[in-house]
């Protein structure tokens, strides 16, 4: 983790926040409103030849199906701004429930079974996002980073566990992962490892990351985008506490963040895998 920061930092993690926001699973109707302890994941906004997209995690849409609260299909996706909230649903009208509007791929085309969600939002981003700086990462001006100079990345997202309330808002304190690269990068690899060993333990859990993005340093000025969160160890505290430490694989120093990877080309796939390709 990254631990107290510099003026600098700070303004780095500033233009890393303009890309991501939490994305609750809420009621669809607002009946019990947010609160620091409603699940959340993370959406992350991408553009791509023209057009503005939401992306998150495949296991998360499949989450609200999973709930056992949710009996009625009532729960939804949504990022909440001010009193107001924006809901990635819509009715289906067979079963008269609410249904996600994030699509992911069908079964039987190359990018079956990938974690992976994504809901088309326009030309321009939506009202709310804008009023809150949100912009997306812009793929139509993404330069191939120089991946062997590529040691570290930093993964960013919204925490379930680390949220408080400040006065009458729920605060989601964005996470700035900081690890090393531990697998192979490249426009042929699919997926992307972070891993780092801490001198001390560190005391957060990355449940709640998924749908987050990933952003590489190969020596340049910038940080570069280079991928999505799929999931981040020590993932929450119940599981975590429930383990067994002297066969446990993880310690409570270490940091394990796993991604897809992400350029123009896989994105491409990827909308027309999900069928909602608007170039």
């Amino acid at each position: 983790m990254s631990a107290p920061v510099d003026n600098d930092q700070r303004e780095v993690d500033r233009r890393l926040h303009r890309h991501c926001e939490p994305l609750f699973l809420v009621d669809a109707w607002v009946a019990s409103g947010h609160s620091d302890a409603t699940p959340n994941a993370t959406v992350t906004y991408v553009k791509y030849s023209g057009w503005c997209y939401a992306v998150t995690c495949r296991h998360v849409v499949e989450e609200l199906d999973s709930i056992q609260t949710n009996p009625e299909g009532r729960l939804t996706l949504a990022t909440m701004y001010s009193r107001s909230i924006s809901r990635y649903s819509e009715m289906d009208p067979a079963s008269g429930h609410q249904r996600t509007t994030f699509k992911s791929p069908a079964p039987g085309g190359d990018c079956e079974g990938i974690d992976i969600a994504i809901h088309p939002l326009g030309a321009v981003m939506p009202w709310a996002a804008e009023q809150k700086g949100k912009l997306p990462i812009d793929l139509d001006a993404w330069v191939e980073p120089q991946w062997a100079q590529m040691k570290f990345a930093c993964a960013i997202g919204f925490a379930t566990e680390h949220k408080s309330v400040e006065r009458d808002k729920v605060a989601s304190p964005l996470h700035v992962v900081t690890a090393e690269v531990a697998s192979n990068l490249g426009s042929q690899y699919d997926k992307i490892t972070l891993s780092s060993s801490l001198e001390e333990p560190h005391g957060r859990f990355f449940s709640g990351m998924s749908g987050g993005a990933i952003f590489g340093n190969d020596g340049s000025n910038d940080l570069r985008p280079i991928g999505i969160v799929i999931a981040g160890s020590p993932g929450g505290s119940s599981a975590w506490n429930e383990r067994d430490p002297s066969t446990a694989f993880l310690t409570p120093n270490d940091i394990v963040i796993t991604g897809l990877s992400l350029s123009p080309d896989r994105f491409h796939r990827w909308l027309q895998a999900v069928g909602c390709f608007n170039a």
